[in-house]
């Protein structure tokens, strides 16, 4: 393993800072959309198919990791992600509500992974 020089360690401290603050935000977005559209005795039912969702995400991005290697693996699930969150955005206007589990789902399947 090679030491890092020069802006390495920089960049890659407001990367991290960056996705986690992305984190925060997509988590507290999701749960204001979901809590706006939905009963609040129905969040239980939500996390429980983020959290099997999340677990074949992380399936699927260990086989990716392996197969791909981190430097192709890591961009694609962040470009999936972002993908994700533009569609979500776009649809909002015509279904709230659908959008609201949507984004409840991606954010707890992709937000770990990535």
């Amino acid at each position: 393993m090679r030491a890092a020089r020069g802006a390495e360690v920089p960049i890659a401290m407001a990367v991290a800072a960056t996705l986690v603050a992305q984190q925060v935000a997509s988590k507290a977005t999701r749960d204001a959309l979901f809590l706006v559209a939905f009963d609040p005795r129905r969040l239980p039912i939500v996390m429980a198919g983020g959290a099997a969702l999340s677990l074949v995400a992380v399936v699927a991005m260990g086989s990716a990791l392996r197969r791909l290697g981190p430097g192709r693996a890591v961009p694609l699930a962040l470009a999936l992600h972002a993908v994700l969150f533009l569609a979500e955005w776009l649809a909002t206007p015509a279904s709230r509500d659908a959008v609201a589990v949507a984004l409840y789902l991606h954010v707890a399947a992709l937000g770990p992974v990535v």
